[in-house]
């Protein structure tokens, strides 16, 4: 059950089949997702993704078909009637600190908050039927499950408002002290929220990384990577639609104007590399040939458009989403 539930939480996340994020307004300030709270104040990379906005894909059926062979967890779905995409709306995934390449592709270290529409006995119940040895821990007045056995226990816990806190023992700790009001939350965290301010709240994915200098010199220390140094922030959203594919929008926020423009030519030069070396594989070709590089301000931004028929193809193949990842062909 252990493997099967981090890749189906993995695969949430890097299909980006999800985030119909809160919306965030400007009336006194940003309108935040209830699951900030519940989340480290020093997060550094944030992705936030919903299921519903990829209902009746081909990566969503195949979520939705592991969920089911999962142990405790198909049997609740299927007992109460509610598909994945029903029950699980948002999920939220953070990483705290200085965040290396590994971590980023192993998930190691990282906070999860699901917002279901479970009902509140969905978590003691699935721990009940899992087949998995979980102990219970008490942590301020709440039930904490943690399982034992990996290189670092892992563990679950009910949040108020219909969330669930998954992670690390000592993170999911973190989390109940945070809906108790004893630790701050990433609401407190001024300069991520103001750069998640601006980002499309109707966006079907969302996300922003803080590139402090410790991130950096771990993220840039690739010579081909080097030319991005500038970078103090990375966000991206993204939209899925039946007909014209998924629209993808990466933005490189540096620290001027100037810095931009050189940002901008450094991916230039990095995409036109990667098209000549990827004239043999036609999907992937025809997705760079049609990428766009703009500037404004200190912002560049990467607008990509995988059509429906690559990514169907991509999605089908298991390794598909890698392909799109640094490294990968």
């Amino acid at each position: 059950m252990t493997l099967r539930i981090g890749r189906l939480s993995i695969a949430l996340a890097l299909c980006g089949a999800l985030l119909v994020v809160a919306a965030c307004r400007e009336e006194d300030g940003p309108q935040l997702p209830d699951a900030f709270a519940y989340l480290p104040s020093n997060t550094s990379v944030l992705l936030v993704a919903s299921v519903s906005a990829f209902a009746g894909t081909p990566g969503l059926e195949r979520l939705e078909h592991e969920a089911l062979e999962t142990d405790g967890l198909g049997d609740i779905l299927r007992e109460a009637d509610i598909s994945l995409s029903e029950a699980v709306d948002t999920l939220y995934i953070a990483l705290s600190g200085a965040v290396s390449a590994q971590d980023l592709s192993s998930g190691q270290g990282a906070s999860a908050v699901v917002h279901t529409m479970l009902p509140e006995n969905f978590l003691p119940d699935l721990m009940a039927r899992s087949g998995e040895s979980f102990r219970e821990e008490r942590v301020d007045g709440e039930t904490v499950w943690v399982l034992e056995g990996a290189s670092e226990p892992i563990a679950a816990a009910a949040l108020p408002g219909g969330h669930l806190g998954f992670g690390t023992l000592d993170s999911v700790r973190d989390m109940v002290r945070r809906a108790h009001g004893k630790l701050p939350g990433l609401t407190a965290d001024a300069s991520v929220i103001s750069t998640i301010a601006p980002l499309d709240a109707t966006a079907a994915v969302w996300g922003v990384a803080q590139l402090d200098e410790g991130t950096a010199d771990q993220a840039w220390q690739n010579p081909l990577m080097s030319g991005l140094s500038h970078v103090k922030y990375l966000t991206w959203t993204a939209n899925h639609d039946a007909a014209t594919g998924l629209a993808l929008d990466l933005n490189a926020i540096c620290g001027s104007a100037d810095e931009a423009q050189q940002v901008k030519s450094y991916v230039q030069t990095l995409v036109g590399l990667a098209a000549l070396g990827q004239q043999s594989n036609k999907d992937l070709a025809t997705v760079l040939n049609a990428l766009t590089i703009t500037t404004t301000g200190d912002r560049t931004t990467v607008h990509v458009v995988v059509p429906p028929d690559v990514l169907q193809s991509w999605m089908e193949d298991a390794d598909g989403i890698g392909r799109m990842l640094p490294g990968r062909s």
